[in-house]
């Protein structure tokens, strides 16, 4: 598989070279690492790139997209910074206004400001009727993971140059983990870094064994349907967190996900002995395991 990638990767940094050379496809310097250092989805990248540079109607930068707001709504209509941050409409419900020239405005508002926080609107509005609403939210999430994958890259340089340095590991994986479960990313991409981010868990076990990153270790086994190391690690759990309630929640879904309704119904039982105390969080999802194992028998 790894051979095929790179099989890939270079037939594509030799359609980007033939298409540079002739003029079609010009990558700035921020692009050029990308394309390199990113398999097949940095030439991609580029391509869609290359594709929205030469059928927009202006650019991306925060003076072209004003221009392009001043043209959808006049300056009568046009509302004020102060007007817009405290009476805005949800990008959300925007996407479901009627008025087209609107609604463009609306989201080049994201573009300039925060678009961070609608990553799964933008999805959507890739998806939107409006040709203009979908270029303009193609354009910012190109943008925005090329922001993503040069801030990984820069983070994997500097832990590999000091693994040690004080916080680094910690941020690297905090930031890791928001880029994967934030929708931006998937297929081969997403495998990638969902590895990179488990190492990543693991020499932090090593360096701090912090519950947290064992959970979180554990939870991406599940996610990756890879049961066979979780019973260990449910043995470690039972005895330096017995009472905790994740604990529970991964013993419960284990004796789930392997079938072994014995274990199921012996859990259920343990859990209602007397000295057992759990949150009505905790209590629901007990209910919803015995349910389960019940509709199995």
């Amino acid at each position: 598989m790894v051979t095929s990638l790179i099989i890939i990767h270079i037939f594509f940094l030799i359609v980007l070279f033939l298409l540079s050379r002739i003029g079609i496809l010009k990558p700035g310097m921020t692009m050029i690492p990308i394309i390199l250092l990113v398999p097949v989805f940095g030439s991609l990248s580029a391509l869609l790139a290359c594709y929205l540079e030469r059928t927009r109607i202006a650019g991306t930068k925060a003076s072209d997209l004003e221009v392009m707001k001043s043209s959808l709504v006049s300056p009568q209509e046009m509302p004020t910074r102060e007007e817009e941050e405290g009476g805005s409409v949800p990008l959300e419900d925007a996407l479901l206004i009627d008025d087209a020239q609107m609604k463009r405005s609306i989201l080049l508002d994201v573009l300039m400001q925060d678009t961070d926080r609608y990553v799964q609107v933008l999805n959507e509005a890739r998806m939107n009727e409006d040709t203009e609403v979908v270029h303009y939210a193609t354009t910012a999430m190109v943008e925005l993971l090329k922001e993503r994958e040069m801030s990984l890259q820069k983070f994997a340089a500097m832990y590999a140059e000091n693994p040690d340095q004080d916080g680094l590991l910690t941020e690297y994986i905090n930031y890791i983990r928001q880029y994967i479960y934030s929708g931006m990313v998937d297929g081969q991409m997403l495998e990638i870094h969902k590895a990179t981010y488990m190492q990543l868990l693991q020499d932090s076990i090593k360096k701090y064994e912090r519950k947290e990153d064992y959970f979180s270790y554990l939870d991406c086994l599940f996610e990756n349907k890879d049961l066979s190391p979780i019973k260990d690690y449910l043995v470690l759990f039972q005895k330096k967190w017995p009472q905790d309630e994740k604990t529970w929640e991964y013993r419960f879904r284990f004796a789930y996900e392997n079938g072994d309704h014995p274990e199921m119904e012996r859990l259920i039982a343990e859990s209602r002995e007397d000295g057992h105390y759990f949150s009505k969080k905790t209590k629901e999802i007990i209910k919803f395991w015995e349910a389960n194992n019940n509709h199995a028998q």
